[in-house]
C-alpha cells in the first residue's frame, strides 16, 4: 500500500515512486528515464515482465501499463492491470507493446531458461527492451553475501531473494548483450545504483526488521535516500546495471540527475553512516531502556517480599529475646536452690569436722 507523500515535489524526479524503497526507486528510475528518452512522451504501451503490483505506471502515469508475473502479489497499486503469465512463455502476440522492461526478474530465472526469457521481451516489443537487474559483475556477489548473512542473522529468517540469486548465480552482462545482439537489436549498457549505497541500506533497513519499535523509520530511510541520494545511483561501483535494446537505432539512458545546491553526489556517503550510527544508538537505547524497566518491575516484585521478610526477622528477634529472658530466668530458679543445698552441704562438712 503507497503512503501520503509530501506535497513538495520539486526537488524530486519521480515523486509518485518517492515513498516506496529505495531499491525500487532506483531501478525503476533508471527504466523510466531510459524509456522517455528513447521513446519519447506521449501515450506508450508497456509490458512489465516481473512485477504484478503496478510500480512502473506510479513512477509514470502517461504510460499505459500492464504487469506480468508467475504470482502477482496480494496488494498491487491502484488501477493496476496484471495477469499471471510465465515471462518464458508470454500469452502475447509479437510486437504486441511498444516497450518490454523486466526490473529485478532476469537473476530469478533459473539460468538454463535466461535466453528464452529474453527472446520472448525482444518478441513481444515493437521497439525497445530495456531489463535491469544485478549483474556478475565486480563486488555484486560480495556485496550480497553480507546482506544475506546479516539478514539471517538479525531477522532469523532467510532472504528469498538473495538465496535465489545465489543457487542460481547472477546473470552476465556480456551474455545478455550477446543475445540480444544475435537478434539483430542495438544495445547499449548503463551502470544504476551504487553498490556501497546498496550494502549500507540493506543493513541498515534490516535491523529495523528484527526492531518492531524501530518500524516507523523503515520508509522515513526510503523517503530520505531517494530525496537526497537519487544523483548517487550513477556513482560507480554499480549494484545493477541496465541492459537497453533496440529494433531500429541506439537506445539512450536519459540525463542523469544532479543536486542543484552545488554539492557532490559523494557527500551522501557519510551522511549514510550517521543513519546507520543513529539507527543503533536508538535501538541501544530501546535496550537499555527495556532492561531497566525490567529492573524496576523485578525490583517492585521483590520490595514486598522484603518488607515481610524483614518483618518475619523482627518478629523472630523478639520472639528471641523473650525465650532468652525466660531462660535466664528458669537457670535462676534452678541456680537458686542448687546453691542453697551446695551451702547446707559445706556447712554440714565443716560441723562435722569441728567435732
Amino acid at each position: 500500500m503507497t503512503e501520503p507523500i509530501r506535497k513538495e515535489h520539486r526537488h524530486i524526479e519521480f515523486p509518485g515512486g518517492a515513498w516506496t524503497a529505495f531499491d525500487r526507486y532506483s531501478r525503476y528510475g533508471a527504466i523510466v528515464r531510459a524509456l522517455r528518452a528513447t521513446l519519447g512522451d506521449g501515450p506508450l504501451r508497456v509490458l512489465d515482465v516481473g512485477d504484478g503490483a503496478g510500480y512502473l505506471a506510479a513512477f509514470d502515469p502517461g504510460l499505459d501499463a500492464v504487469s506480468v508475473d508467475l504470482a502477482p502479489t496480494a496488494e498491487p497499486l491502484p488501477g493496476t492491470v496484471r495477469l499471471a503469465a510465465d515471462g518464458t512463455r508470454l500469452p502475447f502476440p509479437d510486437a504486441s507493446f511498444d516497450a518490454v522492461v523486466s526490473s529485478d526478474a532476469l537473476e530469478h530465472v533459473p539460468p538454463s531458461l535466461r535466453e528464452g526469457f529474453l527472446g520472448e521481451l525482444a518478441r513481444v516489443s515493437r521497439d525497445l527492451v530495456l531489463v535491469a537487474a544485478p549483474f556478475d559483475t565486480p563486488g555484486v556477489a560480495g556485496a550480497e553475501e553480507l546482506a544475506r548473512r546479516f539478514v539471517l542473522l538479525v531477522t532469523g529468517s532467510a532472504q528469498e531473494q538473495l538465496d535465489e540469486h545465489r543457487d542460481h548465480g547472477l546473470p552476465g552482462v556480456d551474455d545478455t548483450v550477446a543475445h540480444f545482439e544475435s537478434l539483430g537489436w542495438q544495445v547499449a549498457v548503463a551502470g544504476a545504483g551504487n553498490l556501497h549505497d546498496w550494502l549500507a541500506m540493506m543493513l541498515l533497513k534490516h535491523q529495523l526488521v528484527a526492531r518492531p519499535a524501530l518500524g516507523p523509520l523503515d520508509t522515513g530511510y526510503d523517503i530520505a535516500y531517494n530525496w537526497l541520494f537519487s544523483a548517487r545511483d550513477h556513482v560507480p561501483p554499480f549494484y545493477r546495471h541496465l541492459v537497453a535494446a533496440r529494433r531500429t537505432s541506439s537506445p539512450s539512458f536519459g540525463a542523469a540527475p544532479a543536486s542543484d545546491d552545488g554539492s557532490s553526489a559523494d557527500d551522501g556517503a557519510g551522511l549514510l553512516a550517521v543513519f546507520t550510527a543513529a539507527n543503533v544508538a536508538e535501538a541501544v537505547r530501546q535496550d537499555t531502556d527495556s532492561r531497566l524497566a525490567a529492573t524496576d518491575a523485578l525490583v517492585a516484585d521483590v520490595s514486598p517480599r522484603l518488607a515481610a521478610i524483614e518483618d518475619a526477622v523482627a518478629r523472630l528477634d523478639a520472639r528471641s529475646q523473650a525465650m532468652a529472658t525466660s531462660i535466664d530466668h528458669l537457670l535462676h530458679l534452678v541456680r537458686h536452690p542448687v546453691a542453697g543445698v551446695a551451702d547446707k552441704v559445706r556447712r554440714g562438712f565443716n560441723r562435722t569436722g569441728d567435732g
